[in-house]
């Protein structure tokens, strides 16, 4: 019986070290052929099986092995090697040659889609999801709408998942870093039966320390990111002709003040009693006194010295929970076509707190005016009457996100060899959302404000949690489409492409706006009358919310709710609820449009693809909810998008892909911060407006070249210069814009075109306001040039390949917003990237060494524009002291990731 068993187990044995041995040889061929030779990569971008080179659009794309191999990691790495491609982390932005969704508020569409294995997403970071799961990422540049469900006027990200494997697969991965970092990885694939798979994969993050040091603690911020993400799969064959397969995911993270680059200002506090619009006495004013109570005992910016700190007593936490995502998939084939359902639904609540002063400021008192004079100081006449003291330990902001939506699409495509194929589909879409956006007071006045001094008796109502700037809106998106491609090959070399789409959108919902002031031109200055004006709060709800001068002014496009006459000349579209003093009003619209394709294609051989393509795209209206403002609602945007390409292979080891493309926009969707004249005075107030006509042209080019066996380099270089074409008229003042930031147009660069009066009872704020014409300005989020560069030389061993490699990465200024100007500059930047990876050809070990951004460059994401501070004192008639705002880049980051597969 023993030899018996003895004799099986080792010819078990030998079949298992004959399989591993087959595996290194079949590992060790795969490598010699990737080390000089370019290989086809196969996707799925017009929703069937191609080529890379014979797709006829421009298009980049990474697999799983290729993103280890060249560093490209994170969405922010698919980003740099994307031509056109820019990414906002801080806001989940994407933008494709200037086309970009330019706010964040949800009742505005994305203007790039983002497809989860065919399921829309909202949120671009999908694409930077484990390389375990993720099989490969495509992005197109371009409208997207023919052959994609939901509408993409500037271009489309998918991503596609590795599906559950015939055969049993276990594999594991841990990574270790710098700043805490622990990433542990586990993915089982496998049969359950002759019809039916599954997949189960799991990931734990945490990184225990954060990037930034808070000189108020003088500690490093700590758990600056904690996140675990748990999917599972299930691939099921229904009969001869029929496939399912579904995916439920359930990711959660939570991050404190860390794990994003973070955001760096350029200025000193403003020390100002009282900053320009604020509705509140400014916190850092406190900081000049000696009776104040603070964290710590810094009482300037310490970003001047270094970029990497903050001043705060309470850092920003950020949770996302309730993330539920399920997708499934259904494809029916038939004789002549193949009928697809792809559908699913997602939540998420994103819930930021933050210190909405972003000091370490407690509490102050403030110091009453030395004058005999009554006017100036009436408390020391007053028994009992004493400096007020300021409590500033609760300013807090909060910003919530809650979110669900569904979507369903049916497409029947053909399935058939031939020289025509084409595809038809009905998409429906359903997103509701709700983004409550408070700044909360610990002022004790706060808790029972008061409005009946100012028209409002129903402004008396309590504020239980003190909140002194609320907004919020809750609405739902239904879109509608139908739409469908034809692919026709009339000649052995010419093919033409033809696409049509339409598309109904309809949006709804309520907004509501509460608004206190505090401020000494509200309640009486505590300069003068101390605790005579106790903190008291003045609700100016009625004051900034909109009002028109007849009710036929008030029935405004958008806006749901019949106009009532508050006053003799004052008509309003809202309703204050008498328990929580908000206003409310009722938002509903429709928008529509016709959209497609028009494309020629020549292979004059197997290594060419010249091809020219025209698409309009369309981006529904949106609203400027929660504030109350005039106008509400945008038009829809458009684009016509013309595009010349070329891809060409050159022998087997260089390949190189170009496009040419002009872009005539209309009517982009733009939010504004504007100075708003109101019955309290010039209040800034956010306003969308649709700039008539803009441009973005340019040309993008990739390339990959392997000169010498193992040597690889890999290239993207963009060239996308964008401007506002409309100008400003009095004819026609759509392009005529108030600069916050630059109220006389004084700044380099400004464009003064109409001075207007504007009264106002503001501190520190100028009555004359010049607006500005756009033109000639940059679009935001486009840098005019963009280029990557990864270098890798691969080693053949016996038994393993050892890989070591270096990515360049520079990318020119972008600006914020439309005002073309250094305060709303991103700067140009550049990094430097490199690695070390050994792998077995066997697949079963990988040990990666990386360092990122080597030589800790300081580099930035984004801009988020320039804010205009108090005037400086010593020049009291320069309006233009502007704070630069930046958000960074991560800092220098280093680590090794081993991999191990155990099936």
């Amino acid at each position: 019986m023993f030899r018996k068993t003895a004799w099986v187990a080792g010819a078990a044995l030998s079949v298992l070290a004959a399989s591993s041995a087959m595996a290194q040889q079949a590992g060790r061929r795969d490598a010699e052929t990737e080390a000089t030779t370019i290989g086809e990569l196969i996707v799925t971008a017009e929703k069937r099986e191609q080529k890379l080179q014979d797709v006829p659009i421009a298009i980049t794309a990474f697999t799983a092995k290729q993103r280890e191999t060249t560093g490209i990691v994170t969405i922010q790495d698919i980003t740099n090697f994307t031509p056109g491609l820019t990414y906002n982390s801080g806001l989940d932005r994407a933008a494709i040659r200037g086309v970009g969704r330019l706010t964040n508020r949800l009742s505005s569409d994305a203007a790039v889609a983002t497809y989860s294995d065919g399921f829309y997403t909202t949120s671009v970071a999908e694409a930077g999801k484990s390389t375990l799961i993720v099989d490969r990422v495509e992005v197109l540049r371009g409208p997207q709408g023919t052959l994609y469900g939901r509408n993409a006027i500037g271009g489309a990200i998918n991503v596609i998942s590795k599906r559950p494997t015939d055969t049993k697969v276990g594999e594991a991965r841990v990574t270790l870093g710098n700043y805490g970092l622990h990433n542990y990885e586990l993915l089982v694939s496998g049969p359950l039966t002759d019809f039916a798979r599954v997949q189960f994969y799991g990931q734990f993050v945490e990184q225990t320390e954060s990037y930034f040091r808070n000189v108020a603690t003088g500690n490093r911020i700590k758990d600056a990111l904690n996140r675990n993400y748990l999917e599972v799969q299930a691939d099921i064959d229904v009969g001869e002709r029929g496939h399912l397969w579904v995916k439920y995911a359930k990711p959660k993270w939570f991050n404190e003040s860390g794990n994003s680059g973070g955001t760096l200002s350029n200025r000193e506090y403003s020390y100002n009693y009282s900053g320009v619009d604020a509705l509140t006495i400014n916190p850092a004013f406190g900081l000049t006194l000696a009776n104040r109570v603070q964290v710590g005992n810094v009482t300037s910016n310490p970003q001047l010295k270094d970029p990497r700190t903050v001043n705060t007593d309470f850092p920003t936490r950020i949770k996302n929970g309730g993330i539920n995502i399920l997708t499934a998939e259904y494809t029916q084939e038939f004789d002549a076509f193949d009928l697809k359902y792809v559908g699913g639904f997602d939540s998420y609540k994103y819930d930021q707190l933050s210190d909405s002063d972003g000091l370490p400021i407690l509490s102050f008192q403030v110091p009453l005016n030395v004058s005999p004079l009554p006017s100036q100081n009436t408390c020391q006449y007053v028994p009992g009457c004493r400096p007020l003291t300021i409590d500033a330990s609760g300013n807090r902001f909060s910003y919530i996100e809650d979110k669900s939506w569904i979507s369903h699409e049916i497409n029947i495509s053909s399935n058939q060899e031939g020289p025509l194929q084409w595809i038809l589909g009905l998409y429906y879409f359903k997103d509701t959302y709700h983004n409550p956006q408070i700044s909360y007071s610990s002022q004790p006045g706060a808790l029972t404000p008061s409005g009946a001094g100012v028209g409002n008796p129903l402004g008396n109502a309590i504020n239980p949690r003190g909140e002194f700037y609320y907004f919020d809106y809750d609405m739902t998106t239904e879109s509608r489409a139908v739409f469908g491609q034809l692919d026709w090959k009339f000649r052995d070399v010419w093919q033409f492409t033809a696409g049509l789409r339409y598309t109904a959108d309809h949006k709804d919902g309520f907004e509501s706006f509460r608004s206190l002031c505090m401020t000494n031109s509200c309640i009486g200055d505590p300069r003068v009358f101390g605790t005579l004006v106790g903190g008291a709060a003045l609700d100016i709800t009625t004051l900034l919310a909109a009002g028109y001068p007849s009710q036929a002014a008030a029935r405004v496009e958008g806006v749901k709710t019949a106009p009532t006459q508050q006053a003799a000349n004052k008509w309003v579209n809202y309703v204050i609820d008498p328990a929580t003093g908000r206003a409310n009003r009722q938002l509903e619209n429709d928008w529509s449009g016709v959209t497609g394709t028009l494309g020629i294609e020549w292979n004059p051989d197997t290594s060419t693809n010249a091809y020219f393509r025209y698409g309009r795209g369309y981006k529904s209206g949106g609203f400027n909810a929660a504030e109350i403002v005039p106008s509400p609602s945008t038009d829809a945007e458009t684009v016509d998008a013309y595009e010349i390409g070329l891809k060409k292979d050159f022998g087997s080891t260089l390949r190189v892909n170009t496009a040419v493309f002009l872009y005539n926009y209309k009517d982009l969707q733009i939010p504004i911060r504007v100075l708003v004249q109101t019955e309290l005075g010039n209040t800034v107030q956010t306003r969308f407006l649709n700039v008539p006509e803009s441009e973005s042209k340019g040309v993008e080019i990739e390339a990959n070249w392997k000169p010498v066996r193992g040597l690889d380099f890999l290239a993207s270089y963009s060239y996308n210069p964008t401007q506002v074409k409309s100008t400003c008229t009095t004819a026609d003042t759509r392009a005529c814009v108030l600069d916050v930031a630059d109220p006389l147009a004084q700044a380099p660069g400004a464009q003064p075109a109409i001075t207007v009066s504007t009264p106002t009872t503001t501190p520190n704020d100028t009555q004359t306001k010049v607006l500005q014409s756009l033109k000639g300005n940059s679009l935001p989020y486009a840098p005019e040039s963009k280029f990557a560069l990864s270098a890798t030389y691969t080693w053949l061993l016996e038994n393993s390949s050892l890989t070591v490699g270096a990515n360049y990465v520079w990318r020119d200024a972008s600006y914020a917003n439309l005002f073309t100007r250094d305060y709303n500059r991103a700067p140009a930047w550049d990094s430097k990237d490199f690695r070390v990876i050994w792998r077995t050809y066997s697949g079963k070990y990988t040990v990666t060494a990386y360092m990122r951004n080597a030589f800790d460059d300081l580099t930035f994401n984004s801009a988020n524009g320039g804010t205009r501070l108090a005037p400086d004192p010593s020049n009291p008639t320069n309006f233009n002291n502007v704070v630069q705002s930046l958000a960074m880049n991560p800092p220098k980051t280093y680590g090794v990731a081993v991999y191990y597969k155990f099936w």
